[in-house]
């Protein structure tokens, strides 16, 4: 079969000897009140494939209600939606023949305006306020809020940081860590719901337990670490919890440079189970979210509102899994008063 570009549902119709009626049904999966042989659907699906046959979405657009298209927006995504979320996002878009487009607006204040272009429904990641879900709260389209602020009309998917934080607290007491320092996050970000509360579920494990936190637990940690990681060190901590997985990075790395040694001298675990946590040395111990799962569970629901036109909220709270890698260990026993230097050499000594 000679390969072209720019095929219409006509070639593919007399490719697979059958009328364009049928080619568009099984391209665009309808099938109420239609059956087909799986056999004959093999044959067109591959005769689509080969004709480098592609729908015209703009064309469909004017011959029916819905496009057929779900806009992703927001910002800063590395920090908001796990790579995994967007494959389980668009893998059941795909199946539902609905495509997904992006819209990345260039500040945080206009991260969630709807694009120039049409869309029959919208998702929203890491929005920080009710502000953000108001374009399209306003719009009165379906839309899905990923890890993020939700309005009356969305449907959330939420990840539990209340029970992956007592997780992971709960493992580091386990271990004998009771001086536990926090790498809080700061900045514009420090407005997500997460940050609150992964922040008090730490200051609630603690004082269950009768401790106290750390210092500068409610200061935002971004690069370069180095002071943050000499003062909760030289101020005892055994272990630190980092908010997301760029901080736990940022702590590696100044712990590093003041010649720290994780775990033997301080272990670290974070939030996040994100690239790179399992290709650091030493791998580290990290809360993972369900990411596919969340992707899947906001596909899913996203297209069953598109489908009987109605919006309604709804909210799912997805539990995360602790999972345990190399950088968590017994808290050492201090043999010697920690100085107080910048020096690597003093660092490094004043653990045994």
């Amino acid at each position: 079969m000679r390969r072209r570009k720019g095929a219409n549902l006509a070639d593919v119709a007399r490719a697979t000897g059958v009328t364009t009626a049928t080619v568009s049904r099984v391209l665009n999966n309808r099938y109420e009140g239609f059956s087909v042989r799986p056999e004959l659907r093999e044959r067109i699906l591959k005769a689509a494939r080969e004709l480098s046959y592609r729908p015209d979405l703009m064309a469909q657009s004017l011959r029916k209600a819905q496009m057929g298209i779900v806009g992703l927006l927001g910002t800063h995504l590395p920090l908001v939606i796990p790579e995994y979320t967007l494959r389980g996002l668009v893998a059941l878009l795909e199946q539902k023949n609905v495509k997904l487009t992006t819209y990345f607006a260039d500040t945080l204040k206009n991260s969630y305006d709807l694009p120039p272009w049409r869309i029959d429904a919208a998702v929203l990641s890491g929005t920080l306020s009710p502000d953000d879900v108001l374009p399209v709260e306003k719009s009165g389209m379906p839309y899905v809020s990923l890890n993020g602020f939700c309005g009356e009309n969305g449907i959330s998917v939420e990840f539990d940081d209340i029970d992956g934080t007592r997780q992971v607290m709960e493992y580091l007491f386990s271990l004998g860590h009771e001086r536990i320092a926090y790498a809080n996050i700061g900045g514009p970000w420090a407005a997500h719901p997460s940050v609150a509360l992964r922040h008090q579920t730490y200051l609630d494990c603690l004082r269950e337990r009768g401790l106290k936190p750390m210092p500068l637990h409610d200061r935002g940690t971004e690069y370069p670490a180095n002071d943050f990681v000499k003062t909760v060190y030289e101020a005892g901590a055994t272990a630190v919890l980092a908010y997301h997985h760029h901080n736990a990075v940022y702590v590696m790395q100044a712990a590093g440079q003041l010649g720290i040694k994780i775990p033997e001298q301080m272990s670290l675990a974070s939030f996040n189970d994100e690239f790179p946590l399992h290709l650091l040395h030493p791998m580290v111990t990290a809360v993972a979210m369900p990411a596919v799962e969340a992707g899947e569970v906001a596909a899913k629901y996203l297209v069953e509102q598109m489908q009987n036109g109605r919006r309604e909220f709804k909210r799912f709270v997805l539990k995360q899994k602790l999972v345990i890698r190399d950088s968590t260990v017994p808290p050492p026993r201090r043999t010697r008063a920690v100085r107080k230097s910048t020096g690597r050499r003093s660092a490094a000594q004043s653990v045994t």
